[in-house]
């Protein structure tokens, strides 16, 4: 099993998942954090993790969740990211991944402010004993 994705790899992945996820606009997932809303001032850092394991999986993604845990990401960051966009380069992130964040950050927003652009997606476990981390 591969250790960890770097560069251009990661780069790739995310690149394709884009693809794919934008193929077909009237079924979006709209992902949201167990137990919380698209209120995403209320999201902690947990729920800000949890979140991004729904597009982001940590066993393909494991140094971006190293970076991003010395970030400190709780909901409100989120916010004021998608509100200001900073480049990518701000935080150390690959430009795919982030403009996945973005993009799925976006989702949220527009969702909380009732625009009826798709669907939920609960998330499932991604561990076998049922964590996330």
């Amino acid at each position: 099993m591969e250790r960890s994705v770097r560069g251009s790899s990661l780069e790739a992945r995310a690149g394709s998942m884009e693809k794919t996820f934008d193929a077909d606009m009237t079924k979006r997932p709209v992902y949201l954090p167990p137990g919380r809303d698209t209120d995403m001032r209320k999201w902690s850092k947990q729920d800000v993790y949890r979140w991004l394991s729904c597009f982001l999986k940590p066993a393909h993604y494991q140094d971006f969740y190293i970076a991003i845990r010395k970030l400190e990401f709780d909901g409100d960051v989120l916010l004021t990211i998608l509100e200001r966009r900073p480049s990518h380069l701000t935080f150390g992130i690959p430009e795919g991944v982030f403009e996945m964040i973005i993009k799925n950050a976006d989702y949220v927003q527009r969702k909380h402010n009732g625009e009826d652009i798709g669907i939920f997606i609960k998330p499932e476990p991604l561990d076998e004993d049922g964590s996330y981390f």
